[in-house]
């Protein structure tokens, strides 16, 4: 009986150590309680969380950083202490934190939602800069200047920013502040540019119900000295001028750079007689030129049009107007030329029977036109 007994406990041994883990270890979880805390607006009161882990599981706890009116104390093993601030706003606000394992993925993680009631007084948030304008310097050797930021309620903060563009050539005292009145002082460096440039320095706060304010920056461009040059096919002015051909198939363009100043052309002519010349300004999209050519309306004023009729002393073909005979008006036209077989004869007319052969005078220079009598 005896033998039986010891058998039996011997059994129920070997049962139970095949049941209990290997290394007398429990099985690993984690537990959060109370999985919600709820707050009163002004409640100043903390309140406890138990965090139960077995199996050797090691864990942490996590607040986000939007929610930084929760504050958790984890000095005391197995608990969190909560406590929050006070609430401003008329609005409730919420958030989590979040107890998370890190040593064993296998166990999930726990959250705990803290809620907090609004204010029955709320706070009243603002922000304001003086001057509220924008801000104007000049383009060399510009002093600082100073905009005083203004804020109110607890806890508010705010910061400024230089639109990324600008970041180069303008500088910040200060870039945040907290509630009350703060100088924030704004330089720039000189402009280089002779254009000038802006930018916006923008201030935003840590409250999503006050709008962000901006402060424009405008810098006056750079202003270079006087000055004005010329320039014909981007190289100097030639030394001897132009020539230009009487029927005006030559025509030149001459660039024109005036710095801060204004101008104008005028005609003066020294000999030859006026009006044959015409130089227009020619102004398009900050591009400045002088065209030059003849004076296609005076032209035709020195070219003799239509038909004479000939005298004892003049001669016609039908190639050339008429002309007078060189004999007697010493001009330097050419009479025309006959049949080489024949002799010139001085009076062509007076010899019937021959036909003759006219050939068109060679073209004059322009020079000549105009210059010899033409009866």
């Amino acid at each position: 009986m005896k033998r039986f007994l010891y058998s039996y406990i011997a059994a129920a041994c070997l049962l139970a150590t095949a049941c209990t883990p290997q290394g007398g270890d429990t099985a690993a979880s984690l537990d959060v309680s109370p999985t919600s805390l709820a707050f009163g607006a002004e409640d100043a009161t903390t309140q406890t969380v138990d965090v139960t882990a077995t199996g050797g599981v090691e864990w942490k706890h996590i607040v986000p950083s939007s929610a930084d009116w929760i504050t958790v104390d984890d000095k005391t093993p197995g608990k969190l202490t909560v406590s929050v601030s006070r609430n401003p706003n008329a609005e409730k606000r919420t958030a989590s934190i979040t107890i998370k394992p890190t040593n064993n993925d296998d166990v999930k993680t726990k959250s705990v939602t803290v809620t907090q009631q609004g204010n029955e007084n709320p706070e009243v948030y603002s922000l304001a800069i003086d001057p509220d304008t924008a801000l104007t310097f000049a383009a060399e050797g510009a002093p600082a200047q100073t905009v005083k930021v203004t804020a109110t309620g607890e806890g508010i903060a705010w910061s400024a920013a230089v639109e990324d563009a600008a970041k180069e050539w303008i500088t910040l005292s200060a870039i945040e502040g907290g509630e009350g009145e703060t100088s924030l002082a704004i330089t720039v460096k000189d402009n280089p540019d002779t254009a000038q440039r802006t930018a916006n320095i923008t201030l935003t706060t840590n409250n999503a119900t006050i709008t962000p304010k901006a402060i424009r920056v405008t810098q006056e461009a750079k202003v270079l000295p006087a000055s004005f040059s010329m320039t014909y096919n981007d190289e100097e002015l030639p030394e001897e001028g132009f020539s230009l051909h009487y029927k005006g198939e030559i025509q030149y363009d001459i660039d024109v750079f005036p710095v801060n100043l204004e101008w104008n052309l005028k005609t003066e002519y020294e000999i030859g007689g006026a009006g044959w010349l015409e130089a227009r300004k020619v102004e398009t999209e900050n591009i400045y030129k002088i065209h030059i050519q003849c004076n296609p309306n005076q032209r035709e004023k020195h070219i003799v049009r239509g038909t004479y009729r000939p005298n004892r002393d003049h001669h016609q073909c039908r190639w050339h107007r008429s002309v007078r005979d060189t004999r007697k008006a010493g001009g330097h036209s050419r009479l025309p030329e006959y049949d080489r077989d024949r002799r010139r004869s001085r009076h062509p007319q007076s010899q019937p029977g021959h036909r003759l052969r006219q050939r068109r005078p060679p073209r004059r220079p322009a020079h000549h036109v105009g210059s010899h009598p033409l009866g």
